[in-house]
């Protein structure tokens, strides 16, 4: 039974801290010392082509699972219409998709008291292979140090 994007909230917010992870994390290769992604982000359905062209983003299919290192900029839209919390999910400036609204129901209010429009969070692509041929950014880990 599908636990509504609990699972994700649990994962994300048992992991937020400080920004506490280097600039230089994905050519350290720290990601492979993290659990694994959490699908917080919704609406990849939308931007495929953007994410199969992302800089580091290997084209095509491949063989095996794919799962490639992003870093995503999470960005505050508290004008937007169709949800108050919003939260815009970027990598390498395009827009991927939204962090899920039960994600960002709990983060937005925190983000907004802090006064933070804008955040770095460790994400992932995933997909583009026989088994799973759509895209999805999920999300990793830690925030990155540097962003605001």
């Amino acid at each position: 039974m599908a636990d509504r994007g609990q699972s994700s909230v649990d994962h994300l917010f048992g992991a937020l801290q400080p920004a506490n992870v280097p600039p230089n994390w994905i050519k350290r290769r720290l990601w492979l010392q993290w659990d694994i992604p959490v699908n917080a982000v919704r609406g990849e359905r939308h931007h495929q082509d953007v994410i199969s062209k992302l800089p580091g983003v290997r084209r095509g299919l491949v063989d095996k699972v794919r799962l490639e290192p992003v870093a995503v900029d999470m960005i505050r839209e508290p004008d937007n219409s169709e949800d108050r919390f919003a939260c815009r999910a970027v990598v390498a400036g395009s827009l991927v998709g939204y962090l899920s609204r039960e994600c960002a129901s709990v983060l937005a209010p925190q983000a907004d008291a802090a006064g933070a429009t804008s955040w770095g969070i460790c994400g992932a692509v995933v997909g583009g292979s026989p088994g799973a041929t759509m895209y999805g950014t999920p999300l990793a880990g830690p925030p990155i140090d540097g962003r605001s």
